[in-house]
């Protein structure tokens, strides 16, 4: 997928339920490493598609690709109401029908985001 064909942001979350938002290639870019690459779980763009990432650390290259065209985003939502449940001290995003509103919402929730020390049990 050509940089230009992702719709950001791109919402990424890990296998501790954190969730990482980017709007931009190249700041998923400065976090890739591959012991990061192996704790993702979940990958979705701007309009809730699953994408995959692949690392080339031989060429510096990160590979998104396109899982689904189709938006998954119900199964978006419960990935950002683990994060604001577990990491935060906010409530979980409101859960918008349109996808690329609910992203939109994710990231500005995101950007002032209150992070707990520890998740919660």
């Amino acid at each position: 997928m050509r940089p230009e064909e992702l719709l950001y942001p791109i919402i990424v979350v890990d296998d501790d339920q954190w969730m990482y938002v980017y709007s931009s290639l190249d700041q998923l870019v400065q976090d890739m490493e591959p012991t990061f690459l192996d704790d993702i779980t979940a990958t979705f763009d701007g309009l809730a598609r699953c994408l995959s990432i692949a690392l080339d650390e031989t060429a510096n290259n990160v590979f998104v690709e396109l899982q689904s065209p189709e938006p998954q985003l119900s199964r978006l939502q419960v990935h950002v109401d683990e994060f604001f449940t577990l990491w935060t001290e906010d409530d979980p995003v409101e859960r918008l029908t349109d996808p690329r509103e609910y992203t939109k919402s994710v990231s500005q929730a995101y950007e002032r985001k209150r992070e707990r020390r520890k998740k919660r049990a």
